[in-house]
Order: structure tokens, then sequence, then C-alpha cells
């Protein structure tokens, strides 16, 4: 609780760097699955915000390979968020490739809002990849 407190204030303050470590080791030694998660997507969060999209993707890529419920609750979130940082980076298919998974599983757990969502997205890819043909 102490490193998730501390990389809370740094994070506060915009030292993006050391609340990314301090989150890494609150990730490590974290039991509850729940809290464990919830430190992931902060540190993709960071990480995307300091444009190092590979290490964001690994850190959600971390929450999909968790299969209890409490990752599970978060995959949809993790899918969505790998594929725009494709996006940010100009990577369109790729994007359209992540949104698809996250289209799938939005179906599959009846999530409608984030269905119309996931859609929208996906056909502004599209068309950006038509205009840019």
């Amino acid at each position: 609780e102490v490193f998730y407190n501390v990389g809370e204030r740094l994070g506060v303050e915009g030292d993006l760097d050391s609340a990314i470590k301090c989150w890494e080791e609150a990730a490590r030694l974290e039991k509850d699955d729940l809290q464990r998660a919830e430190t992931l997507i902060r540190i993709a969060v960071c990480r995307g915000a300091l444009k190092e999209y590979e290490e964001a993707r690994e850190a959600m890529r971390m929450v999909l390979a968790g299969q209890t419920p409490a990752f599970k609750e978060r995959h949809l979130v993790a899918l969505e968020y790998i594929a725009s940082t494709y996006w940010q980076e100009g990577r369109r298919q790729q994007a359209i490739e992540a949104f698809e998974k996250a289209l799938e599983l939005a179906t599959q757990e009846g999530k409608t809002g984030r269905q119309e969502a996931i859609r929208r997205a996906i056909a502004q890819l599209k068309a950006i990849e038509e205009g840019s043909k």
C-alpha cells in the first residue's frame, strides 16, 4: 500500500516515471487481484501519457493474461486501450484488429453501449484507411 500511495502522490505531482516505478513495485507485491489489475491499468495509462506505447500495451497484456474475475472484468478496458495506443501511433490496421477483438468481447458480455462506441471507432479508422489509399 505504501508503494501505491507514494505512486499516487508522484503521479499527481507529474513525476510519471517515478510513479510508474512505485506502481510496478506495488503490482509485484499486491495480493488482491482487483487492486493489482487497477495498478497495472494505472501503469499503462501513465506509459501511454509518456508515449511509451509498447510498454503501455505490455501492462494491458498483463491485465488480459489475468484469468481471475477481477482481471476478467477489466479485459474490455485493456483491449480498448491497446487499440487506442495503436491508433495514436498511426498503426490503424492493428488498431482495427484490436477494436474488433474488443467488439467480440463487448458482444459476449452484452455491453451494448460499448459495442456501439467500438463500432464507431472501427468505422472511423476504416474511413481514414480508405481516405489514405
